[in-house]
Order: structure tokens, then C-alpha cells, then sequence
């Protein structure tokens, strides 16, 4: 069952991944393209890990499966980051691949931290409104 929903999962993000790329295709450098969806994939892999497993756990261990392997590893391109970063250093553009690489690594890091960081404010909302919820039903009982 996990292997059928990470390949369906892979399959939306590839999609995904297509939709959002069609339209900038031709406009710039295919780096800046890699490194878009790259971070917008690092954000989101930090939002399921803490949403994953935190308390209460609003995600379950089969839909972070799905959403991390399957739809954010199909939508990111590590491969590409890999080759565009390998391209520029063998062209002699050691600056763009280093700072490729840096920005990269760093601001992939910065973002899991953002990502994980919505996830912590996320849960506390979905906690308070249940503590709400709650309460306000005892105090309807009395």
C-alpha cells in the first residue's frame, strides 16, 4: 500500500513540477528554475516533518510518506541541482557553481527551519481550537 501511494504521490508532484515550470520555460537560466523548486521543497519537507511528528500527530506516518517521498521527492530535482552545479564548474564558472551550491545548501537549510517553524504555529492553532472546542462544550453541559 505505501508503494502505491508514494508512486501516486510521485506522480503529482512531477506534474507539479511540470506546471510550474512550463511557463518560465525560454525566460531564464534553468538554475534559477532547479533552484525555485528546490527551496519551495525544502519549505515544505520541514512543514510535514513537524506537522509528522509532533504532538498529536496531524499527519500520519503513510500521508508523510506519500507527501515526502512520493510528491515533494518527484518535485524537487536534486539531479538537476547536481548537473547544472557540475555544468558550471566544468564550463569554468566556479563562482555560479559555488554560489549555486552555497545558496542552495544554505537557504534549503533556512527554509526546512521556516517550514518547520509554520508547522509549530500550525499545530498550537489546530491545539488552541481544540482546547476552545472543549471548553466550550463543558461549559454548555453546565
Amino acid at each position: 500500500m505505501d508503494v502505491l501511494l508514494i508512486f501516486i504521490g510521485g506522480m503529482i508532484g512531477t506534474f507539479f513540477r511540470y506546471l510550474l515550470m512550463v511557463p518560465f520555460e525560454g525566460m531564464f537560466y534553468n538554475v534559477v528554475f532547479v533552484f525555485i523548486v528546490n527551496m519551495i521543497g525544502c519549505f515544505l519537507i520541514g512543514l510535514i516533518s513537524y506537522l509528522a511528528i509532533k504532538r498529536n500527530k496531524l499527519i500520519s506516518e503513510r500521508f508523510k510518506k506519500f507527501l515526502s517521498v512520493g510528491v515533494i521527492g518527484s518535485f524537487t530535482t536534486f539531479s538537476a541541482f547536481s548537473y547544472e552545479t557540475y555544468m558550471m564548474l566544468v564550463s569554468h564558472k566556479y563562482a555560479f557553481g559555488l554560489i549555486n551550491m552555497f545558496l542552495s545548501v544554505i537557504v534549503g537549510l533556512i527554509l526546512i527551519s521556516w517550514g518547520m517553524n509554520c508547522g509549530y504555529y500550525i499545530l498550537n492553532y489546530y491545539l488552541q481550537k481544540q482546547r476552545n472546542l472543549l471548553k466550550e462544550s463543558r461549559g454548555q453541559k453546565c
